[in-house]
């Protein structure tokens, strides 16, 4: 019955979020993306990556069931790296025209009664959506892909042939953004070993499993752990927040935060905060005010701790030189700790598909005369995967970083 309670404040939620019905929602989404589609065309020649945007469940913070589950996304990444926000970000939605009683509403997530609708918007706009909004962390997964992945990414996108592979109809449990949007990039020609993931959060789990991508993610921000470093500073129990009526001494607070929190910490919990006293606030923006943070968007990336990669490191590289900037960019955001995970897991992962690769590559031996037969029919999605370049691209990657930085 839980269950049931959840999946069905779920899709409620989704239909009267921000005070739209499904009906002016799937109009809203319809013209929105006719916008984005004209930028794309106008910026293509500056689109230079692909990056996967999970969107993670809050902590701590008072957030819409459906959140738990997770929400995924494409980002066009482009070549400004001043103009991050402004990059075209795809997902996928479900929605109805409204009007249907409990139970059918429930039955519609299951069984598919939802209409699918592709979600074209700026990186600006999810991040206010679900960053502000709802208190999510962002999280980037860079894929690599060669120039004429992402241009057939693109043109797919601009031809509406994603149109060709959606279905009918958006379910919770198969037909939903996670699924979709593997299935997109599946027929772009960024091959996965396996098959897309159905659960959102599952993505990270799937990019190594499927052997696309081993870096990790980069959170563009956390918000909750910077709001738990402000309420233990200030001894406030952060799972308690929102219920406080008799906030500590706003003076004090100020007191006991500068110095201990970074400038751009105390700028991010200004920004987000909905329940601090009017008197705190205001010690908040004189404080920022003092320093140059105050209502800076020149300062947003460091606020949301987004960080501009290297353009190679979205390539799937050839060259010595691609790999060369990729081996700087990697050891310069990633810690040793994370980077001997990827290189234990990327062996091993390797060598396993190494040994798949081998029984389809020698004749089959049988019977006792050791008959022989012919090759084993290699399954065509191995057989996709191996021609789109990724295998050879990570055991480059894989040899890039093993050897330190000083010796290379």
């Amino acid at each position: 019955m839980k269950l049931i309670l959840t999946v069905f404040l779920m899709v409620t939620f989704s239909m009267i979020a921000h005070g739209e019905t499904m009906s002016e929602r799937k109009a809203r989404i319809i013209n929105q993306n006719q916008a984005m589609y004209d930028y794309i065309v106008e910026h293509r020649d500056e689109i230079i990556g692909i990056e996967y945007i999970m969107l993670k469940p809050p902590r701590n913070v008072p957030a819409p069931p459906q959140s738990k589950l997770g929400h995924g996304m494409i980002r066009l990444v482009t070549s400004d790296p001043e103009a991050w926000l402004e990059n075209p970000t795809l997902g996928f939605v479900g929605v109805s025209e409204g009007g249907d009683s409990f139970m059918r509403r429930l039955f519609k997530v299951f069984t598919g009664g939802f209409d699918v609708e592709p979600e074209l918007d700026t990186m600006e706009h999810f991040w206010n959506l679900y960053g502000h909004e709802t208190s999510r962390t962002l999280e980037r997964f860079i894929i690599p892909t060669t120039p004429k992945q992402r241009d057939q990414i693109i043109q797919d996108l601009l031809d509406r042939r994603f149109e060709k592979f959606l279905p009918d109809h958006f379910s919770l449990n198969w037909n939903n953004c996670s699924r979709l949007i593997g299935l997109h990039m599946q027929n772009s020609g960024v091959v996965g070993l396996k098959s897309p993931p159905i659960i959102p959060l599952n993505w990270d789990h799937w990019l190594k499993n499927a052997m696309v991508s081993f870096y990790p993610g980069l959170p563009i921000v956390d918000r909750e752990k910077v709001f738990e470093k402000f309420f233990n500073l200030i001894n406030v129990n952060p799972k308690k927040y929102s219920k406080i009526e008799n906030w500590p001494n706003s003076q004090e607070i100020m007191d006991k935060i500068v110095g201990k929190m970074t400038n751009e910490e105390i700028q991010l919990i200004a920004e987000m905060n909905t329940v601090f006293p009017k008197d705190l606030q205001s010690l908040l923006d004189i404080h920022l005010d003092e320093i140059g943070l105050l209502n800076g968007p020149e300062k947003i990336e460091r606020v949301y701790g987004h960080i501009n990669l290297d353009p190679d490191f979205y390539n799937l590289c050839e060259s010595r030189d691609c790999f060369d900037n990729v081996q700087k960019q990697v050891y310069s955001i990633y810690t040793e700790e994370q980077l001997k995970k990827v290189r234990k897991d990327l062996s091993k992962r390797l060598r396993k598909l190494n040994r798949r690769v081998k029984r389809y590559s020698r004749p089959r031996k049988v019977g006792p005369r050791k008959t022989v037969r012919m090759k084993r029919k290699m399954p065509k999605r191995l057989e996709s995967y191996l021609s789109s370049g990724r295998k050879e691209f990570l055991e480059s990657l894989f040899q890039v970083i093993s050897v330190p930085l000083s010796d290379s």
